[in-house]
């Protein structure tokens, strides 16, 4: 089997949105957007996925090259648990990667959207005995 490894950088403010984010690719089938009416667990808690997570803090380090920049894109016409999407333009830069977090222009009627950069400056695969 493959063990896989990911190291993400992000802005601690951002904690909650990168909890989203390994939600969404860890999940088969995104939840539905309509609220559990039988007392049901989440969708998120039915789908255990296998993964270990570590955080710390650091300094800013303007060298870290990102191999992956991602949104997560929320609120306005995007469905409650957001969609997951490529920095456009690809950003491999670190500080400009997470300089694309921003308020999206409203939606009409539909809200406000956000969208929240993480880099992903590391995603090995390793066989695992």
């Amino acid at each position: 089997s493959q063990e896989r490894q990911e190291v993400w950088v992000f802005r601690m403010d951002h904690v909650a949105d990168f909890e989203r984010l390994l939600q969404i690719r860890s999940s088969e089938s995104p939840p539905s957007s309509a609220p559990a009416t039988d007392g049901s667990a989440s969708p998120w808690r039915r789908q255990p996925v296998a993964a270990r997570v570590e955080c710390r803090e650091r300094g800013v380090d303007p060298e870290i090259r990102c191999a992956e920049c991602v949104r997560l894109l929320t609120g306005g016409p995007y469905p409650e648990w957001g969609i997951l999407a490529p920095a456009y333009p690809p950003e491999a830069d670190v500080v400009r990667c997470l300089n694309q977090t921003k308020v999206l222009p409203p939606g009409m009627e539909l809200g406000t959207p956000t969208q929240t950069a993480f880099c992903n400056s590391v995603n090995a695969r390793f066989d695992a005995d």
